[in-house]
């Protein structure tokens, strides 16, 4: 009885001793399972190394230099111009000379000098050369059209005939038979009716949203009313260079002088003096 009693009790006692080794052992295993792989680290720090050279690359092109000229004349020009691709065209700062009780050389008095003031804008670059047939048609013109390089002077050109028909111009204007009054009346109203609504047109389309100040105004020694202070900050497309490129012809891909030919495919309109009114 006391053979068997001790055999049972070693044999639970080796049991008993057994136990905690397994249970270790298992433990054991389960820790080595539970360990991440060589491979995964790799891929971790991959994805890492990318995000951040990616986070880099963004901050370098939304804070890095940038040719902002070169984007912001892309952004704003609706069609092909050879201008752009054959200078660099850049934006400056410019105030606004907005003063009403001082005249600038714009708006003297009719004659010669306030003329000539007019024609150094580019007045005297109505048609001045020809662009390629391929390029007329990426430039949004139409196949029956003339092809020519007139935009420069466009806006120059009609605020020039609406001076020329002002109250205190016009006698001037109208004896000499210049500008709009080379036509006879009712051709010289569709004119200048026309140039007014493209002027309204390009202040439409430019939708200057900067913000006017306003001054007090004394009337009869008391500050009773305010008008608007119009000497303002724009940000401006520099004209100057645009003007010496046309002018001497610096423009690579204006292939020749006006000397268009009537084609076949052209439309001709109808000369407004033979219409019956």
């Amino acid at each position: 009885m006391d053979d068997q009693y001790s055999r049972s009790e070693s044999e639970d006692g080796f049991e008993a001793e057994k136990t905690p080794m397994i249970g270790s052992a298992g433990k054991r295993s389960k820790w080595r399972n539970q360990r991440p792989s060589w491979t995964f680290l790799v891929v971790a720090a991959i994805i890492v190394l990318l995000l951040t050279a990616n986070a880099i690359l963004m901050s370098l092109w939304l804070w890095g230099p940038q040719d902002l000229d070169s984007i912001c004349v892309k952004h704003t020009s609706a069609v092909w111009s050879p201008v752009p691709e054959d200078i660099h065209l850049t934006y400056q700062t410019v105030r606004f000379d907005g003063n009403p009780f001082v005249q600038s050389r714009y708006v003297q008095d009719a004659g010669p000098e306030v003329d000539q003031a007019w024609a150094d804008l580019g007045l005297d670059l109505k048609y001045t050369s020809l662009v390629p047939e391929e390029r007329g048609l990426v430039a949004g013109i139409d196949p029956s059209s003339i092809k020519v390089n007139a935009s420069l002077g466009g806006g120059y050109i009609t605020t020039n005939m609406i001076r020329q028909t002002l109250p205190w111009n016009v006698d001037y204007y109208k004896s000499r038979k210049v500008g709009p009054w080379e036509k006879i009346d009712w051709i010289a109203r569709a004119h200048i009716d026309h140039c007014l609504d493209m002027v309204r047109q390009q202040i439409q389309c430019d939708s200057d949203v900067g913000m006017l100040a306003a001054r007090w105004v004394k009337e009869e020694g008391e500050a009773v009313n305010f008008i608007p202070e119009f000497s303002t900050t724009h940000m401006c497309r520099n004209y100057d260079d645009v003007l010496e490129v046309s002018r001497h012809g610096d423009v690579k891909q204006l292939e020749y002088v006006l000397t268009p030919a009537i084609r076949d495919s052209d439309v001709v309109l109808t000369d407004p003096r033979d219409i019956d009114r």
